[in-house]
């Protein structure tokens, strides 16, 4: 954690997911699970990737990053069909999940010019996140923030906000 510049409170919810991922029997016992579907959203530049990659290696698990907008075609289903592919690997291999570029599924679903496969698409993934029980840490990173947070925080159980800047570099 110590390569990683955010404010306290940021620290204090990355440290509460982890503290909450190591404590999971403790937690199951008293009928509770611990956060395992996070937003990480900000600008570009703020860490998200970087706090995923911490969170893995505090947890010694792999980091296994999905490009949103590598996965998406332009042939009607077979972007869901993939997204499939991916949970059922999340099911069946624990690690960390950084779904990276998410912004690239989630335009405004109410577009009149939207051809609906998008919406799909978008739905699909919600629908996957919402039925996984697995034991992997499923993270999502965007650059729109208030778009995400308002709409999909149920989906998404734990919220976090990366609103650090990157420093301008020296000339020195």
């Amino acid at each position: 954690m110590g390569c990683l510049v955010q404010s306290d409170e940021m620290r204090g919810r990355i440290e509460r997911i982890l503290r909450e991922y190591q404590q999971k029997a403790k937690l199951e016992k008293h009928g509770l699970s611990h956060r395992r579907k996070i937003l990480l959203a900000g600008p570009p530049g703020t860490g998200k990737t970087l706090t995923a990659a911490v969170l893995a290696g505090e947890l010694g698990l792999p980091l296994f990053t999905i490009m949103m907008d590598k996965i998406v075609t332009k042939f009607m289903g077979e972007t869901s069909a993939k997204l499939r592919q991916i949970f059922d690997v999340i099911q069946e291999r624990r690690g960390v999940y950084l779904f990276d570029e998410f912004d690239a599924i989630g335009g405004e679903r109410s577009r009149e010019n939207d051809v609906g496969e998008m919406r799909r698409v978008l739905n699909a993934f919600l629908q996957f996140i919402e039925r996984d029980s697995s034991d992997s840490l499923i993270v999502a990173a965007t650059n729109n923030p208030a778009f995400w947070t308002k709409r999909f925080s149920g989906a998404l159980t734990t919220c976090c906000i990366t609103t650090c800047r990157k420093r301008p570099r020296s000339n020195g």
